[in-house]
């Protein structure tokens, strides 16, 4: 098992050869001409005008003109991540992403998914369990195709109530399932209809959480800090992610004994609905705005209407030079 883990890693270290550095370092570094061919792969049919609008654009907040040493900047650059507003902003939305990931339950559900199958009395637990983790793989690439188009707070707002309501079916199967009258464990089998119920509540969580937090916690981290904090930024998110996930690997058994499975998920169900709420007051979808754009969407406040103003706009001008174009082509005619 340890050593079928090394087959994805041993994939993603050989494509990385054809990865190049972001535009945004090799500004930094000097290397312009490389930065532009990088641009002109990601915004296909620009002009030339506009990349190197873009590569001025990019220099203007990434170069570091700051007096001091290395270190004396990363510890100015480690301070404005809790002092200016923006990068603050930028630390509780990636945090309370990978915050509602993992409290959501997921990782305690695929560690101990073949103990809790057991447990209702199916008979191949770990084949059970594949199941719900193959669910999970063929959800995460439908996501792919999503995510973009869609965009990332409506999906999560949709997705995390799926994975409440995944959970909460899930709480009341487990209520529901036939019990031996002298010790009061669970007597049930995998054929009972309650059991069955369980498996399904799993499922739909899954797909919901492969759907949304899943992997929009990795996508919206990517896109809100700027450069210069953008490692101490992204550090203490994964931080958040891996810290969440021991709490909840060390905890899960021990909530199943002392609150009943139906206490656990229903639990679960709970914080998922928490993190619905913090998506639908605090969460913007930044997707298609850049750092520098987004540091601006940030420096007054998490930026929901703002983003909302901004895309009206854009989408505005887009219908105001094809009436423009439209206009050209008939006075040709």
């Amino acid at each position: 098992m340890v050593g079928i883990g090394a087959i994805p890693a041993g994939i993603q270290c050989i494509i990385l050869y054809w990865l190049p550095e972001s535009p945004r370092y090799m500004i930094r570094k000097g290397r312009d001409e490389d930065a532009r061919r990088v641009l002109f792969t990601i915004y296909s049919g620009a002009q030339a005008a506009d990349i190197e609008e873009k590569v001025a654009y990019i220099r203007e907040f990434t170069e570091d003109k700051r007096p001091g040493t290395k270190w004396e900047k990363a510890k100015k650059d480690f301070k404005s991540l809790y002092l200016v507003p923006s990068n603050l902003r930028a630390l509780i939305l990636a945090c309370g992403l990978q915050g509602i990931q993992q409290f959501s339950g997921f990782n305690s559900l695929m560690y101990f998914s073949a103990t809790i199958f057991k447990i209702v009395g199916f008979e191949n637990p770990t084949a059970v369990s594949l199941i719900v983790a193959g669910t999970n793989f063929v959800m995460t690439c439908v996501t792919f195709t999503m995510v973009d188009r869609i965009g990332r707070r409506r999906i999560l707002i949709g997705t995390l109530w799926g994975c409440s309501a995944g959970l909460l079916i899930c709480a009341v199967a487990f209520h529901y399932l036939p019990r031996d009258p002298n010790t009061g464990e669970i007597s049930a089998t995998g054929s009972n209809r309650w059991a069955i119920l369980i498996l399904v509540s799993q499922i739909i969580y899954v797909m919901f959480y492969a759907l949304g937090i899943g992997n929009i916690a990795w996508v919206g981290q990517s896109e809100v800090f700027p450069y210069n904090v953008r490692g101490f930024g992204t550090g203490m998110a994964t931080a958040t992610n891996w810290g969440a996930n021991l709490i909840l690997g060390s905890t899960f058994l021990t909530m199943m004994d002392r609150m009943t499975p139906s206490g656990a998920f229903g639990f679960y169900a709970g914080l998922c609905l928490l993190g619905w709420l913090f998506v639908l007051f605090l969460f913007p979808d930044l997707s298609g705005f850049t750092l520098e754009e987004v540091a601006e969407i940030l420096s007054t406040s998490f930026g929901i209407g703002e983003t909302r103003r901004r895309r009206e706009a854009l989408r505005q001008l887009g219908q105001d030079e094809k009436r423009r174009r439209q206009e050209a082509l008939m006075d040709k005619v």
